[in-house]
């Protein structure tokens, strides 16, 4: 079974295990007692096999149920991202930017655009257990905007990305005004290697 389970159960020692994850054996394990569990009132199963069908139970009544899909581009929930400099507030969602943690490297405000250069990191793996679990990605993006707060430019430099097989040595860690990175791609039987350089002043990519 691959999908979504719900299920409405009064049975306190198995709530805190889900959601604790707090159960022995691997992961493979955890899942199976999950599935096979009885002690609820209502269980809802969404499946994303076409093979597989929809159903609801309530230990008495297997149902099969459809999902409606005309509500699959309603959004329970939407995530905003503002960047306050000086006066002005802009708003980073427009932007369509989807990484939760981001870091202001450094800025440049003229009259007629600001510059930014922001880092980005997220887990290489939401799985810890999975592969790269205990990785972190990490890369750098530069945004112009003008000032009317309309982008006029978006360069996304990736540096680590483990599932990518994308690694990277820092050629200057003392160099505030430097950037420089040497990023292997081993994706590939040949090994391919370029140099990175990001000019913290100027927020340019050097070329």
């Amino acid at each position: 079974m691959t999908g979504l389970t719900l299920f409405n159960t009064t049975d306190e020692i198995f709530e805190k295990k889900i959601l604790n994850f707090d159960f022995s054996g691997v992961v493979w394990d955890k899942l199976d007692e999950i599935e096979t569990f009885k002690n609820y009132n209502e269980k809802i199963f969404i499946s994303n096999n076409p093979k597989e069908n929809n159903t609801w139970s309530n230990n008495a009544k297997n149902l099969k149920i459809t999902i409606n899909n005309e509500l699959e581009d309603i959004y329970v929930f939407e995530d905003f991202k503002f960047l306050k400099i000086g006066s002005s507030i802009i708003n980073l969602s427009n932007y369509h930017l989807d990484y939760k943690d981001l870091e202001i490297i450094s800025k440049k405000i003229s009259t007629s655009e600001t510059r930014l250069l922001l880092k980005y990191e997220q887990s290489g793996n939401p799985n810890i257990q999975g592969m790269c679990g205990g990785a972190t990605d990490f890369g750098y993006i530069i945004l112009v905007i003008n000032n009317k707060n309309e982008l006029i430019q978006f360069e996304e430099i990736e540096i680590e990305n483990c599932r990518g097989f994308i690694n990277s040595e820092n050629l200057q860690e003392n160099n505030k005004k430097i950037l420089q990175y040497k990023i292997t791609d081993s994706s590939d039987d040949k090994e391919i290697s370029k140099t990175i350089t990001i000019d913290t002043e100027s927020i340019r990519l050097i070329k």
